[in-house]
């Protein structure tokens, strides 16, 4: 496992250091946290508990479709054409 969170980034395009936003020691934490929660899981797993835990939020009015759209479309551009099959299967799923 890479010592931090930081390790785990992918080199950005044309952007500097300045230009990404600041991870601080406890968003690092949570993080690291969650990466050792779902480590290990299965995807049908994985899938079972992305399934649950949106369900839930939008019974409690936490989650709506525009929140999983923007969440969504500030993801894409950083993925590739793989990765962007996948999430679209995943939004099919959960909107």
């Amino acid at each position: 496992m890479p010592k931090s969170i930081k390790d785990m980034r992918k080199p950005t395009q044309g952007k500097t250091s300045t230009d990404m936003p600041k991870v601080t020691p406890e968003q690092e934490r949570d993080v690291a946290n969650l990466i050792n929660r779902y480590s290990g899981k299965s995807d049908n797993e994985l899938m079972s508990e992305l399934l649950q835990v949106t369900s839930q939020q939008k019974r409690n009015g936490t989650l709506d479709t525009a929140q999983i759209d923007a969440a969504a479309n500030s993801i894409l551009p950083m993925l590739n054409e793989e990765q962007v099959r996948k999430l679209q299967s995943i939004l099919n799923q959960i909107r």
